[in-house]
């Protein structure tokens, strides 16, 4: 098989490049500390704080489909640069609410400029028609590859108890 025409090693590539794109984007740059996934993230943030809707880590990690422990570091890491905090729920001591600080809004808007440009470079040539089309079959790839995950998951799980 050659990995250069697999779906996988296309996706990761593409992956890394839109990656490096967003780190060396001149609001990326400015915010100084943020990384692309960042940027991401605070988009969701500010959207949500507009729909006046709460954020918890579950929520994010839904989201952008990344584990609990890559949302964890993130989060400290973004509490930590002074772009979001995380305050208690008084229903559930243990839920932290997300929030988005003044300097995380602020950051926002920089970020926005970028992944507006970006999305505008990644996409010129294309028609709406391949756009929809991309759209598509992302999320085909994307239903088929939780389905082998939960196939996966539900052998290793008999195999554990046969083990």
């Amino acid at each position: 098989m050659d990995r250069c025409k697999t779906v996988g090693f296309q996706t990761r590539k593409l992956s890394n490049i839109l990656r490096r794109a967003m780190d060396c984007s001149a609001g990326i740059k400015q915010a100084d500390t943020l990384t692309g996934v960042h940027g991401w993230v605070l988009g969701y943030l500010y959207e949500k704080e507009l729909m006046g809707v709460e954020v918890y880590q579950k929520n994010l990690e839904k989201e952008f489909g990344i584990r609990r422990s890559t949302v964890t570091e993130m989060l400290k890491l973004m509490e930590k640069n002074g772009l979001i905090k995380r305050e208690s729920v008084q229903s559930d001591a243990r839920l932290k609410r997300i929030v988005l600080t003044h300097e995380g809004k602020e950051t926002h808007l920089l970020v926005v400029r970028d992944i507006e440009s970006m999305e505008k470079a990644a996409t010129e040539g294309l028609s709406q028609s391949e756009i929809d089309s991309f759209f598509a079959i992302i999320a085909k790839i994307k239903g088929n590859i939780e389905a082998y995950i939960q196939k996966i998951d539900k052998e290793v799980s008999v195999h554990d108890k046969n083990g």
